[in-house]
């Protein structure tokens, strides 16, 4: 029995020895974990003080940006960012039960070519904010009252038939030929051109 279990044990050493030897654990290891540089240029070949220097300054680096608001951008990026403009912003103008419409990400991708930005599920941007979400497929989508349009500054026509008349749009990003705007939805019309314009797109992950 004891010979049985030593056997096995050293069967379960060995196999971790070798993956933690192989190149594309190095490689994972390198470039995700200590993010040392990009994996087409990493060789594989670091000697120990130079791995030492990279993971003090990333370390130090990480030291420098404690706070919780830092700390998510860095994780979540840019989707961070809109989710928490909007709720600064709905939260200022003391806005009762908002149902935000983000447009579906394979309208960003495929339809503008834009890969910056990522639509939170409605669960993450509820653990962003706080507030309701709600997607061109979502059951309770006619209950649509803002909306968070990512369009090309190229598509001003579209811009100007949703933008009711009176109203002001609330820039949150604009560059590289993308506006990122919120923008109060009043009427059921304005609202079905906002969902003709994704109708071609899926709105999911």
């Amino acid at each position: 029995m004891i010979f049985k279990r030593a056997v096995l044990f050293f069967i379960a050493l060995i196999i971790v020895i070798a993956f933690f030897k192989s190149d594309f654990y190095n490689t994972w290891f390198n470039t995700k974990i200590l993010q040392m540089q990009d994996p087409d240029s990493y060789t594989g070949v670091e000697d120990v003080p130079a791995v030492y220097d990279r993971v003090t300054d990333m370390i130090g680096k990480q030291a420098e940006r404690m706070s919780v608001r830092e700390r998510m951008e860095m994780r979540y990026g840019m989707s961070y960012y809109i989710s928490e403009a909007v709720d600064s912003i709905l939260k200022a103008n003391k806005v009762k039960d908002p149902y935000i419409l983000f447009p579906p990400n394979a309208y960003l991708k495929e339809g503008l070519h834009y890969n910056d930005f990522n639509v939170p599920e409605p669960a993450i941007f509820y653990y962003f904010t706080g507030l309701q979400e709600v997607w061109a497929n979502s059951p309770e989508v006619q209950k649509t009252n803002w909306t968070v349009i990512i369009e090309s500054l190229k598509n001003k026509d579209y811009l100007q038939q949703i933008i009711a008349e009176g109203q002001k749009i609330i820039p949150l990003y604009n560059g590289n030929g993308i506006v990122i705007a919120l923008i109060q939805v009043t009427d059921k019309q304005q609202l079905g051109l906002i969902l003709d314009h994704y109708k071609n797109y899926n709105a999911e992950l």
